[in-house]
């Protein structure tokens, strides 16, 4: 016994040397390790850099755009021509045209300036449209995912809290149990206790120690698992805060079902893409119209030239299926916005219910642990004056270590549970560097 004590302060002495840090982490701390070292939103911050690309692309959409510059030389007739132009998409749909083009052994210049401009047809200012609605989409889609990965950090680290606070407890356990063996020696000495009687005493504290070495076995995986997201080494040392401070939050349905539908991310993205769909929709239509633009030039000689240009034709079967599949395309669109409505109002009923029964959970696991401390206690008192048999003892501090974990997850579980209902209703970001939580966070 012994010596089993003896391996059991080494096992400590290294999981305390492995955990250690100059000063344990906050959840606050935490994100920002993983805002500057996780791969996951490295990688979103880099697709959101190209998304500031395609931004500025967007907005440049109506300047020129330079052909490139082509010279020419004729070697049998000694002439040399150099050529260039530029494009420029208009705001109405149009598009105009500079050309230019020079024989650099003559002083003739030749360029002109042709503009077009569709009448019918005219599906340029929709494909714009489409085109920043995608960008949103995407930034929206990142901005989901970067909450998802935070909460997913968030998680991991009340996990690890949660071992860490229960592998203390299961410790001051051991050390009550120790105190209560050393009684124990004394009464056997005495001969007011049987040999047998001892050794169910030691066979208990050793049965409590081997919970404990799987306690710390989760609190070092789990460590790791955190360690894994916020871009540490698994071997660099790490302790964390835990400190319990619980917060609560009230949440009216009415206000939370509003502000779900006009703030939270979902329902931006639902929105986005209905509105997609519905400029889609008015895009194919327009595919199968006549084609009617008006166009006219200019050139050096300021000879000028205008003109209508009209073109149509009926649609072949391929064109009349795509026509059939676009209309029906749009109408799922259409059905799976209005699921979507009906749904968030249902989901987020769900979440406050799921709140409010954790709520109740909380407490009746406070009242349990506030049972099972007065019932060790006394329980441990009784068997001072052998009142109770060990094993009576072992159950004891065995259901107050599990009413002391079940106390603890049940906060825990109200915080992931309200975490994800404040990203359902757009205020996640409001409250990510001072969620309340049960720890300084």
């Amino acid at each position: 016994m012994e010596i089993f004590k003896i391996n059991r302060y080494i096992i400590l002495l290294v999981f305390s040397i492995a955990c250690a840090r100059d000063e344990p982490l906050t959840a606050d701390q935490v994100i920002q390790l993983a805002e500057e070292n996780n791969s996951d939103l490295r990688q979103l911050r880099e697709k959101l850099l190209l998304d500031d690309l395609k931004q500025s692309v967007y907005e440049k959409r109506y300047f020129p755009k330079l052909s490139p510059i082509s010279i020419d030389s004729k070697l049998d007739k000694e002439e040399t021509f150099i050529s260039t132009g530029a494009v420029m998409n208009l705001p109405s749909g149009g598009k105009a045209t500079v050309s230019y083009n020079n024989n650099l052994l003559d002083t003739d210049q030749k360029y002109s300036l042709n503009v077009s401009q569709p009448l019918l047809k005219n599906t340029a200012n929709i494909s714009d449209q489409i085109k920043q609605l995608d960008i949103n989409i995407e930034r929206n889609s990142m901005h989901k995912q970067y909450q998802s990965i935070i909460l997913s950090i968030l998680k991991t680290y009340r996990s690890c809290v949660l071992t860490t606070l229960s592998a203390e407890q299961q410790e001051k356990t051991i050390n009550d149990l120790h105190a209560e063996l050393a009684t124990q020696r004394i009464k056997f000495e005495n001969g007011e206790i049987s040999e047998n009687e001892l050794n169910k005493s030691m066979y208990n504290i050793e049965k409590q120690t081997l919970d404990l070495i799987k306690q710390e076995k989760s609190t070092e995986l789990a460590l790791i698992e955190l360690k894994q997201m916020i871009g540490l080494d698994p071997l660099e040392p790490l302790t964390i805060n835990t400190s319990i401070s619980y917060q609560d939050m009230t949440f009216d349905p009415a206000v939370t079902i509003s502000s779900a539908r006009n703030k939270g991310i979902d329902s931006e993205i639902a929105k986005l893409k209905h509105q997609r769909a519905k400029l889609m929709n008015k895009k194919n239509k327009k595919e199968f119209e006549p084609e009617l633009s008006v166009y006219g030039s200019i050139d050096q000689d300021n000879k000028t030239s205008t003109g209508l240009r009209l073109s149509f034709r009926a649609p072949d079967a391929d064109e009349q299926l795509l026509k059939t599949q676009n209309t029906l395309d749009y109408m799922q669109a259409e059905q799976e916005y209005k699921q979507f409505q009906n749904k968030l109002s249902t989901s987020i009923h769900q979440a406050l219910i799921n709140l409010q029964h954790q709520r109740e959970l909380i407490h009746i696991s406070e009242k349990a642990l506030k049972n099972a401390q007065d019932i060790y206690h006394s329980e441990s008192i009784k068997f001072n004056y052998s009142e109770i048999s060990d094993q009576d003892l072992h159950k004891a501090a065995k259901e107050l270590n599990s009413a002391y974990h079940d106390s603890i997850n049940m906060q825990f579980e109200y915080c992931n549970q309200r975490d994800a209902l404040l990203i359902q209703i757009g205020q996640f970001d409001n409250v990510i560097h001072q969620l309340g939580g049960h720890h300084n966070e």
